[in-house]
C-alpha cells in the first residue's frame, strides 16, 4: 500500500538534493559540477521536500533579497513521481 507524500518546509539532505537535481539530466545540459551544486544547495532561502517513506520525491527552493521580492527557481520531481501533483503541491505549500 502506497502512503501519502509528506511535506516539509526544510532542505533535503546535501546527498537527497544531489540525487534529485542528477534525475533530471541538467548537470550535463548546464555543466554544472558538484562543487557549483553545493552553492546552490547552500545559497537557497527557502525549500519545500516532499518525502514517501522517508525517500524524498521532489524539491521546491526559492531566492529572496529578504525583503521585497522571492523567486522560484527549481521545482524538481523524480521522473516516477512525476504527473502525481507533488510539485504543485509544492508550489501551493
Amino acid at each position: 500500500m502506497e502512503r501519502d507524500t509528506v511535506y516539509k518546509e526544510s532542505p533535503p539532505t546535501w546527498q537527497e538534493y544531489s540525487r534529485l537535481f542528477s534525475s533530471t539530466g541538467w548537470m550535463q545540459t548546464l555543466k554544472i559540477s558538484e562543487n557549483d551544486l553545493k552553492r546552490v544547495f547552500e545559497n537557497t532561502w527557502y525549500w519545500t521536500t516532499a518525502y514517501q517513506d522517508e525517500n524524498i520525491e521532489g524539491v521546491g527552493r526559492l531566492l529572496s533579497d529578504g525583503i521585497l521580492y522571492v523567486l522560484i527557481c527549481d521545482i524538481i520531481v523524480l521522473p516516477d513521481r512525476q504527473r502525481m501533483g507533488i510539485g504543485t503541491e509544492i508550489l501551493n505549500g
